[in-house]
């Protein structure tokens, strides 16, 4: 729509390759929008304060921060081989999202410590519980084949498929429905962010150890070693995944206290901050914006230490 002549070729080939990265990137942006706003007016209609509060405050915060990251990239009209000035943008709009994210946690956390957790229903009648499932399992399944068509696709239908086939297993109980929904949708979205950055790893972990080149194999590409690199942590990553999911039917309140009490969760956070680090070094080495990823990672330790000591006291 902003750019109706793009495919009309009219543009030299590394105008074009930019023209059609912007057009696929405002493609994608217009999709996640339009799934913020949905969940918003979600929200708003069954008057959960929670998700409305985080949206509002993730979304309308990063749509001001991801713009001003931008500014980085003038560094490539004053010094454009000094760093990879697109990498700094990212990392600017990460750590935007990341205070943003620390900010909502522990509003979230510390209303769940001092309000007390209830199964949220006694019972729902069959067609109701059908229709809600029906909802969850349709939304989420799109959402994630979206997010992966066109990089991943067949992928992207294996995991939206895992969380249909994961969620449809409520329909079996006619109690703690809430409770169970609640302890899959937390296990599948750890497995969904665990899986996807080991995915992607994968292909830089074997340019470092030399298993292929990287100037004949991009990042899309499956040669035989990084088959063999990702697939002994796939199995685990899935077979972990399943088995919490298992946990999460039998023992539904695991979405619940004393499972997220604050304490268990800043130990998890500081785990998955931990592995993101080690996949973040993995996968931007030996680049210069290396230095710049392990600083912003030390801070960001260092911060959430001190927030967790603050509101202990």
């Amino acid at each position: 729509m902003f750019f109706p002549s793009d495919q009309l070729g009219l543009f030299p080939v590394k105008l074009g390759d930019h023209l059609g990265r912007t057009v696929y990137t405002n493609a994608q942006n217009v999709i996640v929008v339009g799934w913020w706003i949905g969940a918003l007016l979600l929200a708003l209609v069954q008057r959960d304060q929670f998700t409305l509060f985080s949206g509002l405050v993730i979304g309308v915060g990063f749509g001001a921060g991801f713009p001003l990251a931008a500014v980085w990239c003038l560094g490539y009209t004053y010094a454009p081989g000094l760093v990879d000035w697109w990498k700094m943008w990212e990392l600017q709009s990460g750590l935007h999202m990341g205070m943003l994210y620390v900010a909502v946690l522990y509003w979230v956390v510390r209303h769940i410590d001092v309000s007390q957790h209830t199964s949220g229903d006694l019972g729902f009648p069959t067609y109701r519980r059908r229709c809600e499932t029906l909802s969850l399992v349709t939304g989420t399944f799109l959402l994630v084949y979206v997010m992966a068509r066109d990089e991943f696709g067949a992928v992207g239908i294996l995991l939206g498929l895992f969380y249909v086939i994961a969620m449809c297993q409520t329909l079996r109980y006619s109690n703690e429905v809430v409770d169970r929904r609640r302890a899959i949708s937390f296990v599948y979205s750890v497995f969904l962010l665990v899986f996807i950055m080991t995915w992607g790893a994968s292909a830089q972990v074997g340019m470092l150890f030399g298993f292929y080149d990287t100037n004949t194999t991009d990042q899309y590409a499956w040669p035989t070693p990084r088959i063999l690199i990702f697939a002994p942590v796939g199995i685990v990553v899935v077979g972990t995944a399943w088995l919490m999911i298992w946990k999460g039917l039998n023992n539904p309140r695991m979405g619940g206290p004393p499972y997220i009490d604050s304490s268990r969760v800043s130990l998890r956070v500081v785990d998955l901050m931990t592995f993101s680090g080690v996949v973040g070094a993995a996968t931007i080495w030996p680049s210069k914006i290396g230095v710049v990823y392990a600083c912003l990672l030390a801070i960001a330790l260092f911060a959430f230490g001190r927030l967790n000591r603050h509101f202990d006291r």
